[in-house]
């Protein structure tokens, strides 16, 4: 549940925005975006409904203004460096601290960004840019990887190196997401599913 705000008539109009958007992210870890009411985000940001639609048209785009924040947090110069060190060797464990990274992301912030799925879906240019934004060291490292591949023979000449690589990516965000799903249900322990996966992500991306 998220910390509820005091309320403040004197709080600057900056301040109470970034406190809606905050609130919205954590009531977002346990209910669903259609769950959430205006009047829900005001109360946990100590704040009034009538204000919330001051700095917001409806929940979905708060919702949205939320993301790009989070998306902002991504820590792509560290995952680049170890997704670029995993792949330029048959060294295993740089793609499993990459991995265990990306569960951490997913891990502080997967109600917010299965929130934004649901909502508008891949189909939202707005939602694909944020992603794409966020990610696209990255994918760039995946299609390089997946054009070596091609060069030696080891994936098919007909492999499109973009669809390749995003699709390698959304394997792994998918995996991190479900995570702890994952470990819990399963009883799995965290090594486990990341020496599962890891090796899965390669050969998506190698042939090998």
């Amino acid at each position: 549940m998220p910390t509820i705000a005091a309320r403040s008539p004197r709080r600057p109009p900056a301040e109470t925005r970034r406190l809606m958007l905050k609130c919205i992210g954590e009531l977002l870890e346990n209910k669903a975006p259609w769950e959430i009411r205006a009047s829900h985000v005001a109360a946990a940001a100590g704040t009034t409904q009538p204000n919330f639609y001051s700095h917001f048209r409806n929940i979905e785009e708060a919702i949205m203004a939320r993301a790009g924040q989070v998306w902002d947090l991504y820590p792509v110069a560290e995952l680049a460096q170890l997704l670029e060190r995993g792949l330029n060797s048959g060294d295993d464990e740089p793609l499993q601290h990459f991995f265990m990274l990306t569960v951490g992301f997913w891990c502080r912030h997967g109600g917010l960004l299965r929130a934004v799925s649901r909502l508008s879906g891949d189909e939202n240019p707005a939602v694909r840019g944020l992603r794409h934004h966020a990610q696209y060291p990255l994918i760039s490292l995946c299609e390089a990887a997946v054009g070596r591949a091609q060069a030696t023979g080891n994936l098919p000449p007909s492999l499109h190196l973009s669809l390749a690589a995003n699709a390698a990516m959304r394997f792994l965000d998918e995996a991190a997401s479900h995570f702890q799903i994952m470990r819990d249900a399963g009883e799995l322990s965290s090594e486990t599913i990341a020496q599962t996966i890891v090796p899965m992500f390669r050969r998506l991306l190698s042939g090998q």
